[in-house]
């Protein structure tokens, strides 16, 4: 991930090749030269800095959980692994924070106090979740957030469960040329498949109740949950998006 288009000075031996005019007389390798009987020299990979951009969803489609943790939970436990494990790399490490009503940015550093800022922040649009009534159009600001923030040469990884996010999902595609990008899905069993019984549930957002028949329309349920993340899989793999899943009652990876 770290590797550098261009070739220099560095530690990984890239190729071996014939002197050319200028090279670093340095790094002749002798016994290629003896070999071939003209000089040729070692050519390096070096490594270049890559800044890792985290994009974590904090809005109302990730209040939701029927086993072991919510969705924004687990989003906010795959944002803080993602960038402590970046920073123990030596990367620098920002991010933004989708919330129900704002949208919080933060450019990337190499600092445990701007990593412990940015968690900070994902952990308060975590808590407002519960009450939070949309005041602002959060997701429209993200395409040009993202744009000034990873222009290039960054690694975007994208934590949400992509429910009715078309919009945004091109956005960050635009961006996937210019930047190692990886999607996280994150999904509740319940989203997947109904639980098989033959009676009604009543189910509840806060505001209006709702009574199914779970015998019925199960398997169509099904189709479309799986409809849904094979479009997002094959989205991915038509644009060089790195794409890992995770359901809530997965262990935290």
């Amino acid at each position: 991930m770290h590797e550098s288009r261009r070739k220099g000075r560095g530690i990984d031996l890239d190729e071996v090749r014939e002197y050319q005019p200028g090279d670093d007389a340095r790094y002749i390798d002798w016994r290629v030269t003896a070999r071939k009987a003209h000089a040729h020299i070692r050519v390096f990979r070096e490594e270049r800095e890559l800044p890792t951009l985290i994009v974590v969803d904090q809005t109302r489609s990730m209040f939701f959980g029927s086993v072991a943790r919510l969705k924004s939970v687990a989003a906010a436990e795959a944002a803080a692994l993602t960038a402590w494990r970046a920073l123990q790399a030596g990367d620098r490490v920002g991010g933004v924070v989708i919330g129900e009503t704002e949208l919080a940015a933060f450019r990337p550093h190499r600092s445990s106090v701007a990593v412990g800022r940015f968690l900070a922040a994902v952990a308060s649009a975590n808590q407002a979740l519960s009450t939070a009534r949309a005041t602002a159009d959060s997701l429209g600001q993200l395409p040009e957030t993202l744009a000034r923030l990873a222009p290039a040469n960054q690694r975007i990884v994208v934590i949400s469960d992509f429910a009715a996010r078309e919009d945004w999902i091109d956005a960050v595609t635009a961006l996937a040329s210019r930047n190692a990008t990886s999607f996280v899905a994150i999904f509740d069993p319940l989203e997947r498949s109904l639980p098989r019984a033959r009676r009604a549930f009543h189910v509840s957002d806060g505001m209006r109740r709702v009574r199914f028949d779970a015998s019925r329309g199960a398997d169509d349920y099904q189709r479309r949950f799986d409809r849904r993340m094979d479009l997002l899989a094959s989205h991915c793999r038509d644009t060089g998006i790195d794409l890992t899943t995770i359901a809530t009652n997965d262990p935290t990876p």
